[in-house]
This record gives C-alpha cells, structure tokens and sequence, in this order.
C-alpha cells in the first residue's frame, strides 16, 4: 500500500474514532452547554469551520430563538434577519423536500432569481461556496433542526455526508431535551418568580427585593426558594444562569 493511501486510511479511521466519541458524548452531556461545546470542538476536529444551526417552526419565517448556533457571528445573524432575503432561501425551500444534500446539488444548475442570490451572497462573504444540509425533524412534531455546516476543503462525498448526518441528528437529538427541558421550566415560573429572579441577577438582598415590590424579606425567599426547586439547582447564582439559558432573562 502507498504511503498516500496509509495517510487516507488513517485518516479516516481517525474521523470514525472521533465520530463514535462523539455519539457517545452527546448520551452523557450533562448540560446544554457543554452538549453544544463538544459539538463545536468536532466541528472543528472535523476541519468544519462553518457552521449554522437554526430550530424552525416554520421553514419560512424567524423568531428571536431560531438561530442555535453560528460560527459566523452574531453580524452575519443580523444582516441575514434584517435583510428579509430568508423569505427567498433556495435552501430552505428544497428541506420541504429532502433531508440531507449539499449546495451544490441543488444550485449548481439551478436558475436563481434576485432575491435568492442574495441569500446565498450572504453566505459567499464568508468564504463559503458549498455547504451540507441536513433536516432534523422533533418527536413532537412543531419544530426542526436545519443544520449548514460548510468546509472550503472538504468534498462531500458520501462518507462524510453520512458521517456528518449521523453526528447532527445525534447532537441536535439531545439538544431538543435540553430545548423542551427549559421550556417547560420557564413555563412553570409565575411573573412574581421572574420578577424577583431578575432583582436577583443585580444582586439584590431579599430585604432589598421585598422593599422594592413591597413584600417581606421571607417572602421574597420563598420564591427564590420555589425557584430553585424549579430549576433543580442549588444556589440563586446556578438558577439565574439557568434563567439566561432559557432566555426567561436578559443580563
């Protein structure tokens, strides 16, 4: 065997070693934020730099929470959002269809109209001409994972493209429980709860607290402590991280 093909080989042995650690790891994760760090750090492993992950409600319109991760920065979130051109994604429109394929499968011999070059322009600014999308559909059924995920080096071939699809329905699979789990969290605080939550984010006493809304020290306590049980944390600092999380608040 040549030495090029030892280094191919070896190299692909390393990506199934790193792909089976990281199934493994995203059974284990034992919080969101961690969940999402080892997934970037594969990314990265991978030699994947560009990456979008967006969680739909509707293919055909965003809300503040839809956009899970992106390595572009938050500038490119922006303009993409403000510009209103993701009413004329010619990606999102072929996820209706298909659930797994590169850019190019679809739009190297397809006829865009203005609006969605530029879309797509917006992507080419950073340097990114070919992408793999992958469609993650919830169990419930109101929402999914539509993940980008691009390399200017990598040929997606078909290899990568089931190793890509088995890594993202894996991690996108456990981040949905993470989703839901903060959702159903913050739907049980009531509006006194998340009053008192952000007076303690600034860092104020439960005496400070209950004079400002009026109430007692004891009771501003009992629902710090409701609080916590809740978020089945320990301290008013893990609970309000947790709040952040969830984006029930804004520090």
């Amino acid at each position: 065997m040549s030495e090029g093909r030892t280094t191919a080989a070896d190299g692909a042995k390393q990506r199934d070693r790193e792909l089976r650690a990281f199934l493994d790891g995203t059974e284990r994760a034992p919080s969101k934020l961690e969940l999402i760090a080892a997934f970037e750090q594969f990314m990265r492993r991978q030699r994947f730099h560009d990456y979008v992950c967006m969680r739909l409600r509707d293919l055909r319109r965003l809300d503040d929470d839809s956009i899970l991760l992106c390595s572009r920065g938050d500038s490119w979130w922006r303009a993409y959002r403000a510009s209103g051109v993701h009413h004329y994604n010619p990606i999102l429109k072929v996820v209706q269809d298909r659930r797994t394929f590169a850019w190019s499968d679809v739009l190297d011999n397809a006829t865009m109209d203005k609006k969605e070059r530029e879309c797509m322009e917006l992507a080419y600014r950073y340097g990114v001409r070919n992408a793999l999308v992958v469609a993650v559909s919830e169990p419930e059924g109101d929402a999914q994972g539509v993940f980008s995920i691009g390399s200017p080096n990598i040929e997606f071939n078909v290899v990568v493209r089931e190793q890509l699809r088995l890594a993202i329905e894996a991690f996108y699979k456990s981040l949905a429980k993470f989703i839901r789990a903060e959702f159903q969290f913050t739907s049980q605080l009531t509006p006194r709860e998340i009053e008192i939550l952000r007076w303690v984010s600034e860092g104020k006493s439960d005496w400070q607290i209950g004079k400002i809304l009026g109430i007692s020290a004891k009771t501003v306590n009992y629902h710090t402590e409701n609080v916590k049980r809740k978020f089945d944390v320990t301290t008013r600092i893990q609970a309000v991280m947790r709040a952040v999380q969830s984006k029930t608040l804004s520090i």
